[in-house]
Order: structure tokens, then C-alpha cells, then sequence
């Protein structure tokens, strides 16, 4: 199995699961959290799971640099940057602006002090444009092709460390961690942690159903697309161990909360910081606007609806909680592109 599916250890792993019993009485739930957040002591979050596939890949092919895609301030590209400039793998960033917050622009400085190539374009066709030229060059000073990533590393490599991640909860469960979580809510954005977790829950026996939160506009994020991962990545698990499922009428089940994206992507909600305040105030885990927060507002609202009454409920942080001022104490961001300088002139 490892000779077709090459796997770097990065992630320190399993993340804790615990519950979080001052907020789950406060909505009148059962409520518990996966600490993905605390992935790994470099750079928590999502992201890290992935890149155990993406980056053991990268080894085995050669590759001297990897080419990804985000926003201005892509977590995604940090963790990349993170965890590719100790292989001697050069990361390169094209991204499009985001609003302004501090988070994005503690990422741009992540970035550079990680050694992360970054460009800004205006528009998508720029960037497609900027992404096959970056990639010639790559190829003509690195003598080999560049890796090209998808943004958020949700491609059906990446995917896997979220099928894993699903029988990594199956075994906390069986030792009394935690209960069976009845409904799991999680961030939808490049889809890669719901759809791994749907497809790994549904491996593991366990009857979970995935709440996927849809934080992105609907052309990154919908049931198509949801379903052509997963499709994707079971033929992927399939090619190195061939297991039989029968998935012919799994797409009834590629649905998406919707409600809680707000007016664009990196936008605050009020329902967002709400949740983002009542996670710190309760239970002293950070959170933010982006991703969990949203998140966290869905899980609020079908408390508060009465939707999970009698449920076990979990929710699965995908932040980096990790503190991360050390890494960027001397990164000054006039070292970055001119395209940055107005995130950190505007602060």
C-alpha cells in the first residue's frame, strides 16, 4: 500500500476530542469538538492531514516546487509553505485579494517568513494566465515540472488524510472519548475535510452524518462538485486497496448548509463573530470569521431551532489555534510583493 500511496508523517496525531460541556448547555445539546486546530505544534488545522499525502507524493515524484492557489490570506498556502520549505521544496502563492483582517495579514507574513513565493492577481483569468506562466518558468530552472496544487489541497491525494481521520475518531470513540456523533459539522470551502470525512465515516461503519457549512462561493463549493471528489478519491483508495462499497445512491446525501457564507468569501457575519465570541468566552478555544466561525453560527442556529434535540453532536475545528507570533517577529512585509502593501498600510 505505501509503495502506491506514499505517506509523510507531519501531523501529530490523534488530535484530541473533548467535549465542550459550558457551550453545549448553553444551547442544550451534547456537545463535543475534534482539535484538528492542534494538529501539529508547527501549524495547526486542516490543511495538515492533507499535505501528509500531497507532500509524500511530491517526494516521490522529484518535484522542486509546488505552484498553489488561494486568497491573500490562504491558511492552505501557509501550511504548504509550513511544511514543503523543510524538504527543500520551494512553494510559490498565486492568490486573489480578500478583505482585510488580521488574520490575513498574519498569514502574509507566515508566508514570507517561510520562504513562500506569493503573487496577487485582480482577476481569475489573470491568475490562470500568471499560474501557466510561473509554471513554465518553474520547469525551465527547476529542469522538471512544477507540482500544481488545487486550492486548499483538495484533491483526491489530500483528500485521503480526511478518510483517515474518520477511522482516527472510530477508535477514540471506541475508547470512550467520545459518543458516536450523530451529526459531525465541519467548513466547506474546497470540500476536501467534508468529503473525506463522509467517505471515511461511511468506510468506518460509523452512522455519522457530515454537515458540510458552505463558507465559499457556490463554484467552488456544491453537491456536484462534492460528489465528483468523493467519486474521485474512492477510485483513488480503490487502485491501492480495492474495497467494495456500492456508492450508486450515495449523491442523496452531497448536500450543503447553506445560509451562513454572508455577503462573500473572508466577509464577517454577525452570526459568525457571535459564535467566534461565545467559543473563546466558554471554552477558551480560538475560532475565526472565515471558516469556523460561520460554522460554529450554522451549529447555533439548528441548536436554537431545536433540529439537534437528544443529538450527539460534534464539531470539527479546522483552525490553526497554534501560536504563531515567534514565526513572523522579524518578517517585515515590505519584503513583500508591492501587490501586499496596502493589506498592512490600511491595519
Amino acid at each position: 500500500m505505501a509503495e502506491k500511496c506514499p505517506y509523510l508523517p507531519l501531523a501529530e496525531l490523534p488530535t484530541p476530542v473533548q467535549s465542550l460541556s459550558l457551550l453545549g448547555e448553553a444551547l442544550g445539546i451534547n456537545l463535543f469538538i475534534k482539535r484538528d486546530d492542534l494538529a501539529s505544534s508547527r501549524y495547526g488545522g486542516n490543511k495538515v492531514r492533507k499535505l501528509e499525502f500531497i507532500l509524500a507524493e511530491a517526494q516521490r515524484r522529484g518535484v522542486q516546487t509546488i505552484i498553489t492557489f488561494g486568497r491573500a490570506g490562504t491558511n492552505h498556502g501557509v501550511a504548504t509553505a509550513v511544511f514543503a520549505t523543510p524538504l527543500n521544496i520551494h512553494t510559490i502563492c498565486l492568490v486573489l485579494p480578500q478583505p482585510n483582517t488580521a488574520t490575513v495579514r498574519q498569514n502574509l507574513l507566515l508566508m514570507l517568513a517561510h520562504g513562500a513565493e506569493l503573487h496577487q492577481f485582480r482577476s481569475k483569468n489573470r491568475l490562470a494566465v500568471g499560474a501557466v506562466w510561473h509554471a513554465g518558468k518553474r520547469t525551465a530552472v527547476d529542469h522538471r515540472p512544477p507540482l500544481i496544487l488545487e486550492a486548499g489541497g483538495s484533491t483526491p491525494l489530500g483528500t485521503l488524510g480526511y478518510v483517515n481521520a474518520a477511522f482516527e475518531l472510530r477508535q477514540q470513540i471506541a475508547a470512550g472519548e467520545c459518543p458516536e456523533p450523530d451529526l459531525i459539522y465541519v467548513a466547506a470551502g474546497t470540500l476536501g475535510t467534508a468529503v473525506g470525512l463522509m467517505l471515511g465515516c461511511h468506510l468506518a461503519g460509523l452512522k455519522s452524518r457530515i454537515v458540510p457549512v458552505r463558507v465559499v462561493e457556490t463554484e467552488y463549493a456544491s453537491p456536484h462538485l462534492m460528489a465528483r471528489l468523493f467519486h474521485k478519491t474512492h477510485r483513488v483508495i480503490h487502485s491501492f486497496a480495492p474495497v467494495i462499497h456500492n456508492f450508486h445512491r450515495f449523491e442523496e446525501k452531497f448536500d450543503l448548509r447553506e445560509g451562513f457564507f454572508g455577503g462573500g468569501y473572508g466577509v464577517y457575519t454577525q452570526g459568525g463573530e457571535t459564535a467566534v465570541q461565545q467559543m473563546q468566552q466558554l471554552e477558551g478555544i480560538p475560532l475565526e470569521g472565515t471558516y469556523t466561525g460561520k460554522t460554529l453560527a450554522a451549529l447555533i442556529a439548528d441548536a436554537h431551532s431545536g433540529q439537534l434535540a437528544g443529538k450527539t453532536v460534534l464539531f470539527w475545528n479546522t483552525y490553526n489555534s497554534r501560536p504563531l507570533a515567534d514565526q513572523i517577529a522579524h518578517a517585515d512585509y515590505h519584503h513583500l510583493p508591492p501587490a501586499f502593501h496596502p493589506y498592512f498600510a490600511t491595519s
